[in-house]
């Protein structure tokens, strides 16, 4: 595989794999992980006692992923069906689609909050209104067709995921940028902290007024991720170590609602700083941290995962998740997205000739 390829199927891959070593232990504390599973550094079972549902896993065996990993397909097959980044109203058409043509319960009753989201726009809040994560955790597509790109990432994330709302919705398109801020070559895992804190302060640049970006309030109320992804990411290069770094980064990262986008995003950031990018230790960090757990190891697996490539990821992990979920294959998906990359970049060699031809004629 080449390593676009590589990169690609990584990050797609690696947010499955994330979602999956998260999901059987979903909602634990960090010391309810500790007393039943000592710690987890493989995927495992789900417990007999956890309940198929339509917002956890289908199936409890290992490698099974949750909606995170459902979201990402669909994500997936809008780009796909586009052949590019999808508008607002191509998403929500493939969701009404989705819904309507389902005779499965679970599948219906997964993508529900999501179609009244769609039909009802400003006036129905999804998931009563908090910023969740339900859009940030299925990402990795929306990081990876515009790799190299961290701001376009950002916008087009920023306005095609309606269902992230508040200050998700910049958790969300924050987490595509640093995504694809990945695929640059030999690029540090500090620089992709630093391109994606730039790709936000460039896209607010364009849609706040200066006035409020100077104002007393702004660094309180207007820069929610990059404040708290900065500040877990100290914690990170502080202690390294994924175990000794849990109490102090849960006081500082824990919000409200344990599924906030914000907060994925950040422990995901923290995680991936204190593995240096290692995409293992990124995934068993998260998971092992608790709380929201699957969708904070799904985010770091996307970036560690677009960051090494698949290459770097424990095959045995890869073909579990493969083997135990419904097609299409994440493989299958990352080759239908690499041709839409590659076409894409051609077209624009061809668009960056011509104008240079036009700026030399004399």
């Amino acid at each position: 595989m080449n390593k676009l390829f590589d990169k690609v199927y990584g990050a797609l891959i690696g947010a499955a794999i994330g979602d999956a070593m998260g999901g059987p232990v979903e909602g634990f504390t960090y010391e309810k992980i500790k007393e039943k599973y000592g710690f987890v550094e493989d995927l495992i079972d789900y417990d007999p006692e956890i309940k198929i549902a339509p917002h956890g896993p289908f199936s409890l065996t290992a490698g099974s992923y949750t909606d995170d990993s459902r979201m990402s397909k669909l994500f997936a097959k809008s780009i796909i069906n586009k052949k590019g980044v999808p508008t607002k109203n191509e998403l929500t058409k493939l969701f009404y689609e989705e819904y309507f043509r389902s005779d499965d319960l679970l599948t219906k009753e997964f993508l529900e909050e999501y179609v009244e989201k769609a039909i009802f726009k400003e006036d129905k809040t999804c998931f009563g209104g908090q910023p969740t994560n339900g859009a940030i955790m299925g990402i990795a597509p929306f990081g990876v067709i515009s790799p190299c790109n961290p701001l376009k990432a950002l916008t087009d994330s920023f306005d095609t995921l309606f269902m992230a709302e508040g200050y998700a919705r910049y958790s969300t398109a924050f987490a595509a940028a640093s995504i694809s801020a990945a695929f640059i070559p030999n690029i540090s895992v500090d620089g992709i902290l630093s391109e994606s804190l730039d790709a936000i302060k460039k896209h607010k640049s364009y849609i706040e007024g200066p006035h409020w970006q100077n104002s007393n309030m702004y660094p309180f109320v207007g820069m929610k991720n990059e404040n708290l992804v900065t500040e877990c990411w100290k914690i990170g290069d502080k202690y390294k170590n994924i175990v000794e770094m849990q109490k102090p980064l849960r006081d500082i990262v824990v919000q409200q609602f344990f599924a906030d986008a914000a907060e994925t995003l950040s422990i995901a950031m923290a995680f991936i700083k204190a593995s240096d990018g290692d995409f293992s230790k990124s995934v068993i960090g998260c998971t092992n941290f608790g709380r929201d757990n699957d969708s904070t190891a799904s985010v770091a697996g996307a970036i560690a995962g677009s960051y090494n490539g698949a290459s770097k990821i424990p095959s045995k992990w890869i073909d579990l998740v493969e083997n135990n979920n419904p097609e299409p294959s994440f493989y299958d998906l990352s080759k239908e997205l690499v041709k839409i990359i590659e076409f894409n970049n051609e077209e624009n060699f061809k668009i960056t000739e011509n104008i240079s031809c036009l700026i030399n004629e004399q």
